[in-house]
């Protein structure tokens, strides 16, 4: 048996609900997280060690959930589809199938990670995560924190130990803020777009734009209407807009440069496993010393 089938093993009576998590995937659900890296701030990323929580890791990466989606199931995902049924769990069961890894690899898997390359033919580097405001995405990785976490998962692990992270400068005002929303019932999506700056003369198109992300909250009131309200995510903060300046942005913006996809395919949900990972950040104040390794 090796380290692959091992694992399976170890989570066939799992019942951890770490391993039945949605996961995000670039490229598709790139800007869920990169919309809240604050550009501006004056604080610059920074790259530490620490044991981050099984539940916080929330996006994996570089391959694309449609060709990952095809490899399981044999079709292309259905377009409309923007969270899709990629869990820990299927994932290991489904598609980690490299029948090299041996028992120093699962080894590696039960320890700290530090920064000890991966001994399995055709890894790169060691394992390496991005953290926007507590929310992680894998870095370079893919295969073994799958591995990892169900690892993890199935003996009663909360953590993965000595991980590097890069650390990235976040709106923490505006994550807040969005984390009360998302507790009133509001649904948050996000994309990026070009708002307007500076508008001298709207019939000639003399404008200035600045690309930013767009925050989209919606929810249903008590009568089944539904509501909705958009706002600028400009630094640290997040400035109101409203529908009328949104429609006629669009229809004087793109209507001369139509962008390659539409407003509502650029539109990417936050995800509960994301604002968990965001109120749950407190594990960031804990870095750990470099490792010799």
């Amino acid at each position: 048996m090796n380290a692959q089938e091992e694992i399976r093993s170890a989570i066939k009576s799992c019942k951890a609900p770490v391993l039945n998590q949605n996961l995000l995937w670039t490229p598709r659900h790139y800007s869920t997280l990169t919309s809240f890296e604050d550009l501006s701030s004056t604080t610059r990323s920074t790259t530490q060690f620490y044991d981050v929580p099984l539940t916080s890791i929330v996006m994996l990466g570089r391959d694309g959930p449609d060709r990952v989606y095809e490899e399981i199931f044999g079709r292309r995902p259905d377009g409309g589809l923007r969270v899709l049924p990629l869990t820990w769990r299927l994932l290991m069961n489904h598609w980690l199938r490299d029948d090299r890894w041996g028992q120093a690899a699962l080894d590696m898997i039960a320890s700290p990670f530090g920064r000890r390359p991966f001994p399995v033919p055709g890894s790169h580097d060691y394992l390496s995560l991005i953290s926007y405001g507590g929310a992680l995405s894998c870095y370079v990785g893919n295969h073994r924190i799958v591995a990892a976490v169900c690892w993890a998962a199935a003996h009663g692990m909360s953590h993965l130990k000595e991980v590097e992270v890069s650390v990235r400068p976040v709106p923490s005002s505006a994550i807040s803020e969005l984390i009360s929303k998302f507790d009133e019932g509001w649904k948050i999506e996000v994309c990026h777009a070009e708002r307007i700056t500076k508008s001298s003369n709207a019939r000639s198109l003399l404008i200035e734009t600045e690309r930013s992300p767009l925050i989209i909250l919606s929810r249903s009131n008590n009568g089944g209407r539904l509501l909705r309200e958009t706002y600028w995510l400009i630094r640290n903060s997040l400035e109101r807009t409203f529908e009328r300046d949104l429609y006629w942005w669009e229809k004087l913006i793109l209507r001369e440069r139509p962008p390659k996809k539409t407003m509502s395919e650029r539109v990417s949900e936050v995800p509960r496993s994301v604002i968990e990972a965001w109120r749950n950040s407190g594990w960031l104040n804990n870095p750990l010393p470099n490792p010799e390794n």
